[in-house]
């Protein structure tokens, strides 16, 4: 159980961008479902995963997996947040 928890708060600590999930039950969701794969598999933390897109593709020439999910995640916000925009202007027509 103790291991449980030491990974929920490496997750936690690794993906800041969890806080912006308004959505208390979606942000839980997604903490779980990453301490349950981490939990599954060899490694103890997101930082740990070989930062590439596959594990048989070239890994990033510097940074982690993490930095690699972090920057993902960013620019999706960022298209979501401009597709939400044009589909206002839309709307607003």
């Amino acid at each position: 159980m103790e291991e449980s928890r030491d990974l929920r708060q490496s997750v936690i600590v690794s993906l800041p961008e969890l806080q912006d999930i308004r959505d208390q039950s979606l942000r839980e969701k997604v903490i779980d479902a990453w301490v349950y794969s981490l939990g599954k598999s060899s490694f103890g933390s997101i930082e740990g995963i070989r930062p590439s897109g596959n594990p048989d593709t070239a890994g990033l020439k510097r940074g982690t997996q993490t930095d690699h999910i972090r920057g993902v995640t960013q620019l999706a916000v960022a298209l979501g947040g401009q597709l939400g925009l044009s589909v206002s202007r839309i709307i607003d027509r």
